[in-house]
């Protein structure tokens, strides 16, 4: 997700240092999660453990290098929030049907709902130690925005 986060301490700076994820060059940030440890993707592996991660920064530099495949600078604005994170998903409601995904300025506009769904490693204490290894516990969530409109997105192609 793309959002506008202005910053205190804004700089100005040449794009020759846009290579540095730790320089903010505009008010727009990238703002993504993800869980590390698992899937195929190399910066899931990259990231500095398994669980719920949190990647942010600017959106320019980011994108940069994103492009240039550097993912050790990916990788050095990940945080892991959350260990016990096993899996995640998001899913959007438009008004009339549940989507995997949501592209605001594709769909012009914002979901009615977006449901968080996240699976939690059992605790591995107490006497049922093989048995809570097997069994993930899953939450979720449910976020409505209630001044999003509803979009018949089955006439989009």
């Amino acid at each position: 997700m793309h959002v506008s986060q202005p910053g205190r301490e804004l700089t100005a700076s040449s794009l020759g240092m846009a290579g540095n994820t730790q320089t903010r060059i505009s008010d727009l940030a990238t703002v993504a999660y993800f869980v590390g440890g698992t899937a195929t993707g190399i910066l899931q592996h990259a990231s500095a453990g398994p669980g719920l991660a949190r990647l942010e920064g600017d959106r320019l530099a980011l994108s940069m290098a994103d492009k240039q495949s550097n993912v050790a600078a990916l990788a050095a604005r990940t945080q892991i929030l959350a260990t016990e994170v096993t899996a995640l998903r998001f899913r959007y409601f438009d008004g009339f049907e549940w989507r995997s995904n949501w592209d605001s300025k594709v769909m012009s506009g914002l979901p009615k709902m977006i449901e968080v769904e996240l699976q939690l490693r059992p605790s591995s204490s107490g006497a049922n130690q093989a048995a809570a290894s097997n069994a993930a516990n899953t939450y979720q969530l449910f976020i409505a925005l209630p001044m999003a409109k509803p979009i018949d997105t089955s006439t989009m192609q």
